[in-house]
This record gives structure tokens, sequence and C-alpha cells, in this order.
């Protein structure tokens, strides 16, 4: 069976959800890069979702590599007219 991203239409992400009291991140991360290898989605971005019983949905922790993080936010930046370094370079 090829696994899927637990949350769709979210485009560039592949989401994988957990809901645990305990989780260990590291495991957690790579199990969902391994599901999101498998499954060949074409999404750049693997993300694990973990929300605790009692927890509001709004509450819920992401957990993504840094440089996943950073490549939003340059994203980010740029939507709201933040020019960083590497667009200096390309003027």
């Amino acid at each position: 069976m090829v696994p899927t991203a637990d949350i769709t239409g979210l485009p560039e992400l592949f989401v994988e959800a957990k809901r645990v009291e305990r989780l260990n991140f590291h495991d957690a991360l790579a199990q969902a890069e391994r599901n999101h290898h498998r499954s060949g989605a074409d999404e750049d971005i693997t993300v694990v979702i973990n929300r605790k019983n009692r927890q509001t949905t709004g509450d819920s922790l992401c957990l993504l590599r840094l440089d996943d993080l950073i490549r939003l936010y340059v994203v980010y930046l740029r939507s709201i007219g933040i020019k960083g370094e590497a667009d200096d370079e390309d003027s």
C-alpha cells in the first residue's frame, strides 16, 4: 500500500498528523519523510502536526526541517515586499 498524506489539499506540503501525548519528534519526522518519499508525491515540504488529547486544533505543534522553514520565511518576506541579501545579488 502506498502511503498518502494525512491532510490533503495543502499545495506543496506533505502533512503527517499525529495525535499522541508523547511524540518522539525525530522519529515522527523520519517516518513522515519516508512516507513522503514512498508516496511519490510532488510536494516539497514534509510537515508533522501533533495534537495532544484535550488540546484545541489551533494549539497543535508543527514540525519541519529548519531549511524548509527558512524557505517558507523567505517567500513570506518577499510577499510583503522585504528583500533579502540573495535578492540584492540578483539585481
